[in-house]
């Protein structure tokens, strides 16, 4: 009875800390609606991202100002795709007398040592 206590509680706790998937901010944005303000001095950015709009870009913050807030969203959506895009876990395959030491933490810096196992 104790045990079975302790695995509900367990169960519960785990479901009471679990974060759900929100709804992404950028699903009912549309960037195509956004206007560009008739004042605005800056490059414009296009679909893809121009040398021309980096180093303007650049330019406007060295001199304290700012990017269009629809620009913003343009980056920010573009890095989101390409960060989802991208592969989250590596498999790869180990001889099964062979040791595999992962040390990695959670920046991404990790390194593979592989070695005979002793027998």
């Amino acid at each position: 009875m104790a045990e079975c206590e302790k695995i509900v509680k367990r169960v519960e706790f785990f479901r009471a800390i679990e974060i759900g998937d929100e709804p992404s901010a950028a699903e009912g944005l549309d960037l195509d609606s956004m206007v560009v303000d008739a004042d605005y001095d800056g490059a414009e950015l296009g679909n893809e991202m121009t040398q021309e709009f980096i180093t303007d870009m650049i330019e406007r913050f060295k001199n304290g100002k700012k990017i269009h807030k629809k620009y913003v969203y343009q980056i920010i959506l573009a890095v989101k795709k390409i960060v989802y895009d991208e592969a989250r876990m590596v498999e790869m395959a180990v001889e099964d007398d062979t040791k595999l030491t992962v040390c990695g933490d959670t920046h991404g810096q990790s390194c593979l040592a592989l070695e005979p196992l002793q027998r």
